[in-house]
């Protein structure tokens, strides 16, 4: 999206909530300022409600008018600069609002220049917490939309940090307060007093009139504290939720960058921190394919079964896994993606201790006798040994571990008569039993020298009735459940080896 593009939406989106909330604040002061001129000029209290009004009504109107325009101006501005110029905008509206009504009263009704001085001070103000209020609420739906659309806002070095926006907002209060109460009494002070003989009286009506101020601006203070709170609340669940994500192994995970402050600054210094952790992991990915693909060829050279053979099992492995995963949504985290990957990557190796067999024997054209027999099932062992070297001398290694982990298990059985170590039911991982129905499957479909290749419902009629004893039944039920799937499989990434006319029997296939 072109920069030009973006401005034209972010207008568009903010225009519409915009004009309702300045129409509320403008409708607010006029109501204010009805209270406010009684309150502080005797000139005011002299003319009635739609004179008093009247005026202001058009002021404001036109201020709307401006403003309308003047947002048009500035769309074509930065971002940044764009939230930064509609501030100063709003409050230097409000100050030609308060100068022009000023000079209204002085030449339409002759009050003089210190009532002027005061409405000029009641418009500077109420400018301020207004201007302040769209500012944050503006700010607040802009960090949203760049978030949703993963944009991040425009960063300069020079920026107003929390501390100063707090100490800035803090004395201009102070300034505020201490100035309407000063007006509220200096005008009391000359004209309620001389008019009520009574001090209890006037003191009562004093109070009265300093409550209302205080409890007006007070609202205000707490509207900007509320939308400051709202905005900050949003930044920090926001970076929350990113870091959040990427703690769960998801670096694909990005900070959004809402504002241009400390926390701007530092949500972009921790994006930067998750892209060299992603590059990082991407490296050692990498490293980690290539050292599997060294030791993948090692064993395809010594074995004779062809490398269509460790393809076919490794996606037959992660495809019972996502359709286990689906039937019992309690192995959602066991079986997540990343898992998933992490065991079709794992699976080709689970045949690597066959390097340690002997020729004669891995490579014979029959069935093998007991004890030649006795020395292939070795090689679960051998191929667990090796990789759990190699995992103690990477200091720790999620795949080979996962490696480790099937070469030792793949053999186990679910009745307990499996090897190397004669396991049974769960106490044999998953990754073993995943592995052990897609091994025999393979097996017993595909042909080698000394066999041919059996059909699919025959080897699934020889792993049905080894359910609840070679293997896992729900791993049954669930190869069940996919068989079109792994039928199609099998037969698209079918080898190409001559068929004998000798089968032999299924158990001699699986060894």
């Amino acid at each position: 999206m072109g920069k030009a593009q973006m401005s034209a939406q972010i207008y568009a989106m903010n225009w519409d909530q915009d004009g309702r909330h300045t129409g509320l604040h403008y409708g607010l002061l006029l109501v204010v300022y009805a209270f406010y001129g009684y309150q502080v000029c005797p000139f005011l209290e002299q003319l009635g409600m739609v004179e008093l009004l009247s005026p202001v009504a058009a002021m404001l109107a036109f201020q709307l008018i401006l403003r309308h325009f003047g947002k048009q101006k500035l769309a074509s501005l930065d971002i940044a600069q764009r939230v930064r110029a509609l501030f100063w905008m709003d409050l230097a509206l409000f100050a030609l609002g308060g100068c022009a009504l000023a000079f209204f009263n002085l030449f339409a009704h002759g009050f003089p220049l210190d009532s002027g001085a005061k409405i000029l001070v009641l418009f500077l103000f109420a400018g301020f917490y207004v201007s302040l209020d769209l500012a944050l609420e503006r700010e607040y739906r802009l960090g949203q939309y760049l978030g949703s659309i993963g944009a991040p806002f425009p960063l300069s070095v020079r920026y107003l940090s929390v501390q100063k926006k707090f100490a800035l907002f803090s004395s201009a209060n102070m300034v505020i307060l201490a100035s309407v109460c000063l007006l509220v009494v200096y005008k009391d002070l000359h004209w309620i007093v001389a008019s009520m003989p009574d001090m209890q009286m006037a003191q009562l009506a004093i109070m009265a009139e300093i409550v209302f101020v205080v409890a007006v601006i007070g609202a205000y203070i707490l509207r900007v504290i509320r939308q400051y709170s709202r905005n900050l609340d949003a930044m920090l669940r926001a970076e929350t939720g990113g870091l959040q994500r990427v703690a769960d192994g998801n670096l694909k995970a990005s900070i959004p960058i809402t504002t241009n402050d400390e926390f701007g600054h530092m949500a972009n210094l921790t994006n930067q921190m998750i892209g060299q952790l992603r590059q990082s992991r991407d490296d050692l990915v990498r490293t980690q394919d290539v050292t599997m693909m060294g030791l993948i060829s090692l064993a395809a050279k010594r074995d004779n079964e062809t490398g269509l053979h460790l393809k076919r099992t490794q996606t037959y492995v992660a495809m019972l896994a996502r359709a286990l995963r689906k039937k019992i949504p309690d192995l959602q985290r066991v079986l997540s993606d990343e898992k998933i990957e992490l065991l079709y990557k794992s699976a080709p190796l689970h045949d690597i201790g066959k390097v340690g067999v002997p020729d004669h024997i891995l490579k014979k054209p029959g069935k093998l006798d007991d004890d030649e027999f006795a020395i292939m099932k070795t090689h679960a062992e051998i191929g667990a040994q090796a990789l759990e070297e190699a995992e103690k001398a990477l200091g720790g290694c999620s795949f080979l571990s996962m490696a480790r982990e099937i070469a030792a298990t793949h053999h186990e059985k679910w009745d307990g008569s499996g090897y190397p170590n004669g396991l049974q039911g769960k106490d044999i991982p998953l990754s073993g039993r995943l592995m052990a129905v897609a091994d025999v499957y393979d097996a017993l479909r595909s042909p080698r020298v000394y066999k041919p290749g059996f059909s699919h419902s025959k080897a699934m009629a020889i792993i049905l009735e080894g359910k609840g004893q070679h293997f896992d039944p729900d791993l049954v039920d669930v190869l069940v459940s996919i068989e079109a799937e792994i039928e199609a499989l099998s037969d698209d990434m079918a080898d190409a080896v001559d068929t004998p006319s000798e089968e032999i029997k299924a158990s001699g296939a699986a060894a």
